[in-house]
Order: C-alpha cells, then structure tokens, then sequence
C-alpha cells in the first residue's frame, strides 16, 4: 500500500488569532457582495416610517405640520451623527449627509402640502395665541 504525506501548514508558529481566516466575511467572496446604498436607505426608511407613523397621530389638518417637523429633527440628527462620525459628503455610495438632504427634501415637500389657518386654528383653541 502506498503512504500518502499529509503536507504540513506551513504558518503554524503564528498565534490563531493572526492566521487569515478561511472563510469570507458576511456579504463578501465571490457573489455576495452587498450593495452599501443598503444601510442609508433602510434608514431612510425607518427614518420616513416613524415620522409618518407619529404625524399620524395628530389631529385632523395637523399631519403635513407634524410631518414637516419631525422630518426636519431627523435630517438635524442625520447631520449631526454625519458630522461626530466625520464622514465626507462626496462619496460614490450613500452617506449620512444624502439621508439628511433626502429628510429635508421630503419635510419641505410636506411643508408645501400645510395649511397655516389649520394651525392657527389649533392654536387658538388650545389657548396658545398667536
């Protein structure tokens, strides 16, 4: 019978943690590349979904006022999570600072659609004048 050998590893002095791992990281290798627009529009997702949930909520007339404002507090947020993490504003995919333009784009859109004698209305009704 013949003897097969067994070829030995040849890095075996390095520790495990310093060996190249075999196998990909999650989303990378051949075929399973992960788009990063990914992560900015979920959270542009998110982001819409829970304003639009939370204006909701307000009396009749009020959604496009509610909408306009939370929107416009998440592109602040945006902007200020884009400006600690210090990512760039030109980049080929999307970043923090594109969330917060879309935010503003769309809260300024809802903003067109608000009726200022609604608001006013409320207003005067709450007691909170003018």
């Amino acid at each position: 019978m013949t003897e097969r050998k067994l070829n030995p590893p040849t890095d075996d002095h390095k520790p495990l943690t310093e060996r190249p791992s075999q196998r990909p990281e999650p989303g990378q290798g051949p075929g399973h590349t992960i788009d990063p627009n990914i992560p900015g529009m979920l959270r542009l997702a998110v982001f819409l979904g829970f304003a639009l949930i939370v204006a909701r909520t307000m009396p009749d007339g009020l959604l496009p006022h509610a909408l306009a404002s939370l929107l416009n507090f998440a592109a602040l947020a945006s902007c200020l999570v884009a400006s600690l993490r210090h990512e760039p504003i030109w980049q080929d995919h999307l970043t923090r600072w594109d969330e917060a333009a879309v935010l503003m784009a769309v809260s300024l859109l809802a903003g067109a659609f608000a009726d200022p004698q609604v608001l006013e209305g409320y207003r005067q009704t709450a007691g909170l004048g003018s």
